[in-house]
């Protein structure tokens, strides 16, 4: 059975981490078939995740009022839904990062849904939900968070033997440099507020220190 890492990001952020994470699945633990896409990249198949993933990975900014980037919105709703089948991920171990800012009221809200929500529709938690905070720096958690992730795959997938060494490059594992690089990178933030551009980002995006705490509209 497959590795699925699945991401929503808005700003880059999330994507960099997950095409990393996919990366250092197939050099360092010597795994051959891992997926790793958007979170809307699955919505059409989101039934047929329990019957492929022996583990999901999710990695999910927040944007404007809490929403979801536009590359998970869709994976959210079908996931969310009062009708969804209580076993959609029964039997999946499951483990989410979230990526957001304390600057915003709804701190990772979207990693602390998903979390909630695979769980209550028979997810297994294979790891405990962390949150990185761009107000305080993302790689203080996600550096942390990328060592303990990668002895929990390893320790889900070799259950079965199937952590076997490989020189098999899947297409859907991209690499991307070390967690340094990763790490450089992570001066945007990836909770954005509403109208906010990934490609044009503004200088209070990339200076944390100089956000103001937004204000509530009326």
């Amino acid at each position: 059975m497959s590795l699925y890492i699945l991401y929503g990001s808005q700003t880059g952020n999330a994507e960099d981490i997950a095409r990393d994470l996919a990366s250092r699945c197939e050099e360092q633990l010597g795994l051959s078939d891992v997926l790793c896409d958007t979170l809307n990249s699955q919505k059409k198949t989101i039934t047929e995740i329990k019957a492929h993933a022996k583990m999901l990975v999710v990695i999910c900014s927040t944007t404007g009022n809490g929403d979801a980037p536009e590359n998970a919105e869709s994976f959210w709703r079908s996931t969310k839904l009062r009708s969804a089948a209580k076993d959609l991920y029964l039997g999946v171990k499951y483990a989410v990062l979230g990526l957001g800012d304390t600057n915003y009221d709804k701190f990772c809200h979207m990693g602390k849904a998903f979390h909630k929500r695979i769980g209550e529709l028979g997810g297994e938690v294979a790891l405990e939900l962390h949150c990185a905070d761009e107000a305080t720096g993302l790689e203080d958690v996600v550096d942390d968070w990328v060592q303990k992730i990668l002895d929990t795959i390893k320790e889900v997938m070799s259950a079965d033997g199937e952590a076997e060494a490989t020189t098999t490059t899947p297409a859907t594992a991209v690499g991307v440099d070390a967690v340094s690089t990763v790490a450089t990178n992570l001066a945007l933030s990836d909770e954005a507020a509403p109208g906010g551009s990934e490609e044009t980002p503004t200088p209070a995006a990339m200076n944390p220190e100089a956000v103001a705490a937004p204000t509530k509209s009326t």
